[in-house]
C-alpha cells in the first residue's frame, strides 16, 4: 500500500513539474515581456531583425501575430527565449547565451536567470524517468522559487507574485484528471520538440550538404578560371607572337620593297647606260663607216699613185734610154 502511496506521489510530483514547465516558467517569461517589449511594436521589432526573421518557423510567426491582439499569453518558453535574447530585451548571462556549461549558483544576473529558464524547462520536457521523488521535487521548486524572487524585483512586480504561485503548485491538491492533462501535454511537447529537432537536424544537413556542393563549385571555378587564365595567357602570347611575326614581316616587305625599288631604279639607271652605249656604238658605227670609206679612198687614191709613180718610172727610164 505504501509502495502504491510512493509511487502515486512520484506521477503527481511529475505532474507538478510538468505543470511548472508548461505554465509557470513560460508566465515569467511573457511578464519580462510584457514589460519589457509592448506586444503592438513586437512584429515590427521581429520583421527588423535579421536573424529572427530569418530564422522563426511558421507557427512561431502565428504566435507573433497573436501577440499583436492577444498580448503574450500563448507564447511557449522556446521563443519567449529566443525573443528576449535576440531582442537583447536584458543584459546576457555571464557567461554568454547558450554556454555549455549551466550557469554557477554565483552567476546570478537576469540573464542567468533567463537561461536557467529554458534550460531547466527542457531538462524536464527530455526527463526520461516520469517518477520523480520527493526531495528531487524540492530541489526543482528550490531553484524555481530562487529564480522568481530575483526576477521579480528585477522586474519590479509585487512581491511573491511568482514565488507564491510555486509554493502553492509545490504542495497543493491535484487531481487524477489535472495530472494525466499536464502529463499527456509534457508527452505531447516531447514528441514535438524531437520532431523539431529531427526537422532541424535534416535542414542542418541538407545546409551542410549545399555548402558542400557550394564548397566543390567554388574548387571548380577556381579551376575553371585556372584554366581560362591559362588559356587567356596563351592566346595573349599566341597573338604577341603573331603580332611580332607580323611586325618582322611587315619590316621584311618593306625591306623588300625598298630592294625592289633599289632595284627598279638601278634597272633604269642601267637601262639609260645601255641606252647611251647602244647611242655611243651606233656613232661609233657610223664613224667606223666613214673611217673604212676613207680608208678606200686612201686606198684607192695610193694605188692611183703608184700607178702614177710607175708610169714615171717608166717615162724616166725611157728619157735614160734616150740620153743613151
Amino acid at each position: 500500500m505504501a509502495s502504491t502511496s510512493t509511487a502515486k506521489s512520484s506521477f503527481t510530483n511529475y505532474a507538478r513539474l510538468g505543470c511548472a514547465a508548461q505554465s509557470e516558467l513560460p508566465n515569467i517569461l511573457q511578464k519580462l515581456l510584457t514589460i519589457k517589449e509592448p506586444h503592438h511594436m513586437l512584429y515590427m521589432h521581429v520583421s527588423a531583425n535579421k536573424f529572427l526573421s530569418r530564422t522563426l518557423r511558421a507557427h512561431e510567426w502565428k504566435q507573433i501575430t497573436g501577440a499583436q491582439l492577444n498580448g503574450y499569453s500563448n507564447l511557449d518558453i522556446s521563443l519567449c527565449y529566443k525573443l528576449i535574447r535576440n531582442l537583447n530585451l536584458v543584459p546576457p548571462p555571464t557567461q554568454g547565451w547558450d554556454f555549455p556549461a549551466d550557469p554557477t549558483p554565483f552567476e546570478l544576473t537576469v540573464g542567468d536567470d533567463i537561461e536557467r529558464v529554458r534550460r531547466k524547462r527542457n531538462e524536464v520536457l527530455h526527463r526520461g524517468n516520469t517518477l520523480v521523488t520527493d526531495q528531487e521535487l524540492t530541489d526543482y521548486f528550490t531553484i524555481f522559487k530562487a529564480i522568481s524572487g530575483r526576477l521579480e524585483i528585477y522586474l519590479g512586480t509585487a512581491t511573491n507574485e511568482f514565488v507564491s504561485t510555486f509554493e502553492h503548485l509545490e504542495s497543493c491538491c491535484m487531481d487524477i484528471e489535472t495530472e494525466k492533462m499536464y502529463m499527456e501535454n509534457l508527452e505531447i511537447l516531447r514528441k514535438n520538440e524531437n520532431t523539431f529537432k529531427e526537422q532541424i537536424s535534416l535542414v542542418r544537413n541538407t545546409v551542410e550538404m549545399i555548402e558542400k556542393q557550394e564548397q566543390d563549385l567554388k574548387i571548380t571555378l577556381n579551376e575553371h578560371k585556372v584554366s581560362i587564365q591559362s588559356l587567356d595567357n596563351e592566346i595573349k602570347n599566341t597573338a604577341s607572337k603573331c603580332k611580332s611575326g607580323t611586325e618582322t614581316l611587315e619590316k621584311v616587305t618593306e625591306q623588300h620593297q625598298q630592294y625592289i625599288k633599289t632595284l627598279e631604279q638601278s634597272t633604269s639607271s642601267q637601262i639609260v647606260r645601255i641606252k647611251l652605249l647602244e647611242d655611243a656604238t651606233e656613232k661609233s658605227d657610223y664613224k667606223t663607216e666613214n673611217l673604212n670609206a676613207k680608208t678606200d679612198d686612201h686606198e684607192v687614191k695610193i694605188e692611183n699613185l703608184e700607178v702614177s709613180v710607175d708610169e714615171h718610172d717608166m717615162k724616166i727610164e725611157k728619157l735614160e734610154d734616150t740620153t743613151d
